[in-house]
């Protein structure tokens, strides 16, 4: 456990504390870490990352391409990850959907292992803001998809991935019932890519957890009907037990 806001250092000494993402790039393994929210922000952060501060966006950076250094970062930009630091620190970047989706990590010979999305300049939009229009920006499952890509290369050694669905939490804060909903199908639809990628092997743990709830959500009525979004009530704007 650490201090509250303190990204993985120890409460008593300071000292940086080995995470998970860390132990298996020890163990050789590719790693990534994918997310609707900006690169820096607190749950990669404490995979990626060592910082008195979850907000001190500048180390988490640094630490992120000077240190670990995943295999993967796809998610929102900006907030000191830049995309001068990472093309000069070896990251293929991309900037949109189209530059994901023409990121290559199985040219022959490999030209890269190291691989970037940093959408904007902030969080991911939500999903739900542009069901009239067309959703420019990649949705959760697309990155995780090119994710999966990257990191199943390593086939002697495996990877670790975080997919983080982080936008839910922002959605909960707000209560706002339609972004919330189609944030969770987004995350939904991700770890289904997840599953059908993993169905069949014998080497694989896939983890499905969340770190809280948020904003004391409770289903009044759920009407069944496709499209239908349920009747709720919510008890808080922050985060429940």
């Amino acid at each position: 456990k650490v201090n509250y806001g303190v990204i993985s250092l120890d409460p008593n000494s300071g000292a940086e504390l080995l995470t998970l993402l860390e132990d298996a790039k020890a163990k050789q393994k590719s790693t990534g870490l994918v997310t609707t929210t900006f690169l820096t922000h607190a749950t990669p952060a404490a995979f990626g990352a060592h910082a008195t501060s979850r907000s001190d966006y500048a180390n988490i950076a640094g630490d992120y391409l000077g240190a670990s250094r995943p295999n993967v970062l796809f998610g929102g930009g900006g907030n000191e990850l830049t995309i001068a630091d990472s093309v000069a620190a070896g990251y293929d970047v991309a900037t949109d959907l189209a530059g994901l989706n023409a990121l290559d990590p199985d040219a022959d010979p490999p030209a890269n292992t190291y691989f970037s999305a940093q959408i904007g300049t902030s969080h991911l939009d939500y999903v739900y803001d542009s069901l009239s229009t067309t959703y420019t920006q990649p949705m959760l499952h697309e990155m995780v998809i090119k994710a999966l890509d990257v990191l199943d290369n390593n086939s002697a050694k495996g990877f670790f991935m975080m997919v983080e669905g982080g936008r839910i939490d922002h959605a909960c804060h707000e209560n706002e019932l339609e972004r919330a909903v189609h944030e969770v199908l987004g995350l939904d639809a991700a770890v289904a890519e997840i599953l059908d990628w993993a169905n069949g092997r014998d080497d694989t743990l896939v983890l499905l957890t969340a770190d809280h709830e948020t904003g004391g959500l409770t289903v009044e009525t759920d009407y069944g009907v496709a499209g239908m979004y349920p009747d709720v009530s919510w008890t808080t704007g922050g985060h429940t037990a």
